[in-house]
């Protein structure tokens, strides 16, 4: 369901990005392991905020928008070390949480927190006649017990629809209102009362965009594949997430319009403890850092990678754990999330069509989704974390890149070179043809292989934080990226003005835009800054 975070933290104030005409490439033919950035002569700097500036990379002096770190301007001197990847085991199993409403009465939920439940999700009325006497209660003390909240309403399709989306945000609004750590309301679909499938389903599409025009949310939709199928209902995958009812099997049946679930609403006559009788138990599609990151409640270094979708106006976040968030008009094409992983996660990579991501563990382990094939990986060959998957252009084959420049190709992908080792490789990136790619290493270097030819880097520079990532541009270009958000143009890539935005994570990727034109920074925190022609598919996840 991949919600936004809306209450997320901004990146800037002011972020500067460099445009640096870079010298020729020092060594090498092809662009193999060239290194040009210690001559090369600052052009430009675009700042958000501030005045423009200018000044001499390579020749002892501060790069522009760097502050000195202790250095001489000598190679290598001031380079922060590497961002630390995260290890050890990550993930573990799905999340459970419960649905309830008045005919549980009076509820316990320290002691629903304590039996284990990572959310809850109140009713707060059946229709527009009967409402719930408990949701206030409910909404508050979930909160205050540390569950991820949520809100739904059995929609009675003969009354009228925006009346019954006011009464739900009416009543969150009255009760405190929606923040971090809550869900998107709930659609409850399941009766007809009388109405012809064309009626329902279009006072459900009502209330629906009533919901979203209020909260700026898209909603979820609780079914049964039993209810929702006969309805011929135009599709919603590619805008609401799902809540399948499905009980007493293994792995719940989807309804026709969804490709995954995004939860699962497993009985409806469990037990939990701090709820007296029967009660709805429900299984998350993720771990419980899974809910609470797609909740707005991240922890500390949780995200790690963002891969853009068909149309350019949405993308997937990824985190340690193989959650995957969609963002924008980006649709769920699965999940590594909900188990226990050896190893983190440290990449996602699109497949050219855009329809299918690949998840990147740092044991070397890939898992596709989508029309992302699994063609190999290095699990279990051990050797330095893997953080990169570079896609050829037919989605036939890739590169894996690790932390100590090991290029490995597989499928279709041919093997151009490596850096040299004892360089710690921070990024990396395909060229725009994907014929080659481009190794960014954590002293500001930047090695070419195949047609990608280096244009200029940031090695013997004096950085303010460690080198954080790489991205192609149109032309024959790059971006260098620095944890700070500090962003550095080489070869004809442009110079684009970064908003003032500020987080106190760092920036850990850059990826472009399918124009080449523009780019999104991520953060750990999940933060998302858009440049150039970048779509900001946020504030407010779906």
């Amino acid at each position: 369901m991949a919600r936004s975070l809306a209450w997320k933290s901004r990146l800037g104030s002011p972020a500067l990005l460099l445009l640096l005409a870079a010298a020729p490439a020092l060594t090498g033919c092809g662009g193999k392991s060239s290194r040009g950035g210690a001559g090369a002569t600052a052009a430009a700097v675009t700042t958000a905020g501030t005045g423009g500036a200018s000044g001499q990379a390579g020749t002892g002096t501060t790069a522009p928008g760097a502050t000195p770190a202790g250095g001489s301007g000598t190679p290598g001197a001031g380079v922060p070390a590497p961002l630390p990847l995260p290890s050890g085991a990550v993930g573990g199993p799905r999340a459970a949480g419960v649905d309830v409403s008045r005919w549980q009465g009076t509820i316990d939920w320290a002691r629903v927190a304590g039996a284990g439940q990572a959310f809850g999700i109140a009713r707060v009325s059946d229709g527009l006649n009967t409402r719930d006497a408990t949701f206030a209660t409910n909404w508050a003390a979930m909160k205050r017990h540390g569950l991820v909240r949520g809100v739904y309403q059995f929609f009675r399709p003969t009354q009228g629809a925006v009346a019954q989306a006011d009464l739900l945000v009416d009543a969150v609004e009255a009760a405190g209102g929606f923040g971090p750590g809550d869900l998107p309301p709930v659609l409850d679909l399941e009766v007809r009362d009388g109405l012809t499938a064309a009626q329902v389903n279009a006072q459900a599409d009502a209330w629906l965009a009533r919901v979203t025009q209020r909260t700026g949310m898209r909603p979820i939709i609780y079914t049964s594949p039993g209810f929702w199928n006969p309805l011929g209902a135009a599709a919603k995958g590619d805008s609401n997430e799902l809540w399948v009812a499905h009980w007493g099997v293994s792995q719940p049946t989807v309804p026709s319009g969804w490709r995954t679930w995004l939860l699962w609403q497993t009985s409806d006559a469990g037990t939990v403890p701090g709820i007296n009788g029967a009660v709805d138990t429900n299984l998350w599609n993720g771990s419980r850092d899974d809910v609470r990151a797609y909740a707005g409640l991240p922890p500390e270094g949780f995200y790690r990678g963002l891969a853009v979708n068909s149309t350019g106006r949405g993308y997937w976040l990824a985190g340690v754990t193989g959650g995957v968030f969609a963002y924008g008009d980006a649709t769920a094409r699965g999940t590594a999330g909900g188990q226990r992983h050896p190893a983190p996660f440290l990449a996602i990579a699109r497949t050219p069509s855009g329809l299918g991501y690949w998840l990147v563990r740092a044991d070397g382990r890939v898992v596709g989704f989508g029309d992302a094939a699994e063609l190999g990986d290095l699990f279990g060959r051990g050797g330095a974390p893997v953080l990169a998957l570079l896609p050829t252009t037919t989605g036939r084959g890739y590169w894996l890149v690790d932390r100590d420049g090991a290029v490995t190709p597989f499928g279709d992908a041919q093997g151009y070179g490596a850096p040299p080792r004892g360089d710690t490789v921070v990024a990396a990136a395909t060229s725009r043809a994907g014929r080659g790619y481009y190794v960014l290493t954590g002293d500001g270097a930047v090695h070419g292989f195949g047609d990608a030819v280096a244009r200029g880097d940031l090695a013997g520079q004096s950085l303010a934080a460690p080198v954080a990532g790489i991205a192609a541009s149109a032309g024959d270009g790059y971006w260098v990226a620095l944890a700070d958000g500090v962003v550095a143009a080489f070869g004809d890539a442009p110079a684009l003005t970064l908003p003032a935005r500020r987080t106190a994570a760092p920036v850990v990727s850059i990826t472009p835009t399918l124009t080449g034109r523009g780019f999104w920074l991520l953060a750990t925190d999940g933060t998302v800054v858009a440049a150039g022609d970048a779509h900001d598919a946020g504030p407010r996840a779906r």
